[in-house]
């Protein structure tokens, strides 16, 4: 699952959430758990960049998380030595998403696992 949510502060001093948009992917069953969720933020990079562009001047900031770390790894070090798949995935979020707006998350507290 890959999901934006949007915050805001209301007139009574306390913030509200409201769910923007969302996109379940199908996978295929002999791909590892970290590959899948790279794919999913390497989707999420592409929602990033549609929101940004569809939501200018209304936003005042906007991040991008995830709860794994290896992916989170192989995003954020340069050095590493990846195969295709991973480093074309990990290309797409660097391009898209600055790293200072990404972020991980403990898997409970993920809204987008509760898909």
């Amino acid at each position: 699952m890959v999901g934006a949510w949007g915050g805001y502060l209301r007139k009574n001093g306390t913030y509200s959430c409201s769910h923007l948009f969302a996109r379940g992917l199908l996978a295929n069953e002999d791909t590892t758990i970290p590959k899948l969720e790279l794919h999913s933020l390497s989707t999420g990079a592409n929602i990033y960049l549609m929101l940004d562009a569809a939501l200018e001047g209304w936003l005042d900031e906007m991040f991008m998380a995830g709860d794994s770390t290896i992916l989170l790894c192989w995003t954020v070090y340069e050095n590493n030595k990846l195969d295709v798949f991973v480093r074309n995935r990990v290309n797409n979020v660097r391009a898209k998403v600055p790293l200072a707006k990404l972020h991980w998350v403990e898997g409970p507290e993920n809204p987008a696992d509760t898909g």
